[in-house]
């Protein structure tokens, strides 16, 4: 007999999880482009499939907002940038999937718990909560309006968040741990420890990366996550000296439905993570080890690895801190596979002041909505700077609604405002004359809506 056995992360592959899970509810009968209620069939299906409120995707073409009660849905038409159209009966309602200001911790404990099947006993979410709020801080959004596979909707957060994922053997759990650098007081590794004649160095000149565009502040959730016409912004970084040096550009970009409008300083952080981790080419490392009792490595650990042929600028003997990736014990020895952990250092008190940037046009702002979806909860002593960009006008849609909502704070919360574009509120109706030669008197001019409002 022969067995494979395989770690529960398989689970979330593609072609075993999907979400948002499929649904099987489809229109009743045509609906107008003005229409407001909609009922679904086969009768039945909203009681079991659908929630109470929430978002649908209508043939593929439109997002709605909805309200239900038992098959029939009360809509709002066009929301997240989709038009609102006429949907044929027969037009598949599809359930969305929203994340909004979550932990990137709590986002793929969900994917893999409620649509991968993963027992929950293996996530210890308290650990992963820990972790994150320690060395991230950063919260993510998204609106899911198909199906997708689990596999890469984690992968995608695991990029964009600066993450690691792995099947711990012996705890018999996932472990996530968020990106840093690794301590020069970290375990080392050496002649004293390093079976002679394991060490292998494996070069990787494609993982180098010299420029890196993130796209993010994605527009249509029904539109390909390539697509770089569907996102309002990008924040690039461009290494200029590593480009002189290696003789040529190394581009990567990331698209990312993860950070929302007015998070570039999120996107920016990760564009300083990838930089800082592949502007040299990161080597892999195989060696084996000593088993030597309660030091032995643990996967995913950081530590340092020395040896003659590695070596600095100079030809001296040299140290590199690296991440175990794969773990192989024996009886008396350890199989290792490790990558170099080259990495850039961060403030740990960078959320101290919590920037928010603006830079592209939008309507009804509330700043404390859009932080929210960015970051943790403020406290008091906290500063929160807003900049809204040149040549960006932050507008209204109607005279009723403040174009540029400061929103509500804590108390000892301090708040700065750097407009070098436009909030403006808007515009009045126009007066009208009464008719030529006639008696009937015109109407007035209205007045316009509020531009910024502080409270």
């Amino acid at each position: 007999y022969s067995i494979t056995a395989k770690d529960v992360l398989i689970l979330a592959d593609g072609d075993r999880a999907q979400a948002p899970l499929v649904s099987q509810g489809f229109l009743t009968a045509e609906l107008a482009a003005d229409g407001t209620s909609a009922t679904l069939n086969p009768s039945g299906i909203g009681n079991l499939e659908y929630p109470a409120s929430g978002y649908v995707a209508i043939g593929g073409k439109e997002i709605v907002a909805f309200t239900r009660s038992s098959d029939t849905l009360t809509l709002t038409r066009a929301q997240f940038e989709t038009e609102a159209v006429v949907h044929d009966a027969g037009d598949r309602v599809q359930l969305c999937l929203q994340y909004s200001g979550e932990d990137p911790g709590d986002i793929i404990a969900d994917l893999l718990e409620n649509y991968a099947g993963v027992p929950a006993g293996y996530i210890p979410i308290s650990q992963w909560n820990a972790e994150t709020s320690a060395f991230l801080r950063r919260l993510y959004s998204s609106l899911i309006a198909e199906p997708t596979s689990v596999n890469s909707l984690i992968s995608e957060l695991i990029e964009q968040a600066a993450l690691a994922l792995w099947w711990d053997d012996s705890a018999q759990i996932i472990r996530l741990q968020v990106l840093r650098q690794i301590s020069t007081e970290a375990d080392d590794y050496g002649d004293e420890n390093v079976l002679q004649g394991t060490l292998g160095i494996t070069e990787q000149p494609d993982a180098r990366i010299s420029q890196i565009w993130t796209y993010f502040a994605q527009v249509n959730p029904l539109k390909a996550v390539t697509d770089a016409d569907n996102f309002r912004s990008i924040a690039a970084l461009v290494d200029l000296e590593s480009e002189t040096d290696y003789g040529s550009p190394a581009i990567v970009k990331v698209f990312s439905r993860w950070i929302p409008a007015g998070g570039r300083a999120v996107a920016e952080r990760l564009n300083d993570i990838k930089i800082g981790r592949f502007r040299t080419a990161p080597r892999k490392f195989t060696f084996s080890l000593f088993r030597r009792g309660p030091e032995n490595p643990a996967l995913g650990g950081g530590y340092q690895l020395n040896a003659w042929p590695i070596q600095d600028p100079t030809g001296a003997r040299d140290s590199v801190p690296i991440q175990i990736t794969r773990l192989n014990p024996s009886s008396d020895a350890y199989g290792i596979e490790a990558e170099e952990m080259r990495f850039v250092t961060f403030d740990e008190d960078d959320l101290s002041n919590r920037l928010i940037i603006y830079d592209s046009a939008l309507n009804n702002v509330n700043l404390r909505t859009t932080h929210d979806l960015l970051y943790p909860p403020p406290v008091d002593g906290d500063e929160v700077t807003c900049i809204v960009e040149a040549n960006v006008v932050i507008g209204s849609v109607s005279t009723a609604l403040p174009a540029f909502n400061l929103g509500d704070w804590p108390a000892g919360v301090a708040i700065e405002v750097i407009v070098r574009g436009r909030i403006q509120g808007a515009g009045g109706r126009g007066g009208q004359g009464g008719p030529y030669g006639g008696s009937e008197a015109g109407e007035p001019g209205y007045d316009g809506g509020t531009a910024l409002y502080t409270r």
